[in-house]
């Protein structure tokens, strides 16, 4: 008996530091998913249209927004019901 008391104590402090380790991995883990979210969801698609931008100008060199500006301007904009 004289034993098993501080064996005892040392089991529920390496129980507790494990605890604290799984929290600390788990904190980890959300904040990598949230830089993926993040990635995925604005950078990814806000590049994306950079370079469709960059490729549109280098093809047929034009402006988009000229040609927007003059498919508005002729009446061709988007009509309501």
């Amino acid at each position: 008996m004289g034993l098993a008391v501080p064996l005892r104590a040392w089991q529920s402090r390496i129980h507790g530091a494990r605890c604290w380790i799984r929290i600390g991995d788990a904190t980890n883990n959300i904040m990598q998913l949230m830089a993926v979210f993040v990635l995925r969801t604005l950078i990814l698609p806000l590049l994306f249209l950079y370079c469709l931008g960059i490729g549109f100008k280098a093809i047929w060199r034009v402006d988009a927004r000229d040609l927007m500006r003059r498919y508005i301007r002729d009446g061709k904009g988007v009509q309501s019901a």
